[in-house]
């Protein structure tokens, strides 16, 4: 498990980790997986596995009661959907919406080598099919 969580480490602590200085390594890889997973389902024809981001943040021992809704409510705020303010955390939003925004970039220069590169990744760790 520690060594697919490594293959999320360049991305998290790449895009903007000075933004997200209160999260642990291991809940910025959590964060980019969460947002990566969002943009291999929606870009890259992936399927979600079910509750496979909760399941990931037990096996990684991340505080899920608030770190899955922080995630949450940064994919609904970052879409302009209604959301929970109480669940926000800003560290979790500004590292969410950089990823998230870094994937698209990549995506718009080369589509099919990083959705191969997060459908391989997701698919490690168990969040996708």
């Amino acid at each position: 498990m520690k060594r697919r969580l490594v293959a999320l480490l360049p991305l998290a602590l790449n895009v903007s980790a000075a933004k997200a200085t209160q999260l642990t390594d291991i809940d910025k890889a959590f964060v980019a997986s969460a947002a990566a997973s969002t943009m291999a389902v929606v870009f890259c024809d992936a399927k979600g596995v079910k509750d496979g981001l909760p399941k990931l943040a037990d096996r990684l021992g991340i505080d899920t009661d608030q770190l899955l809704p922080a995630v949450r409510a940064a994919f609904q705020v970052s879409n302009d959907m209604p959301y929970e303010r109480s669940d926000l955390i800003p560290a979790v939003t500004q590292l969410y919406r950089t990823t998230y925004m870094e994937i698209q970039s990549e995506l718009q220069d080369n589509k099919p080598k990083t959705c191969k590169r997060l459908l391989d990744t997701m698919r490690q760790v168990g969040i996708i099919e």
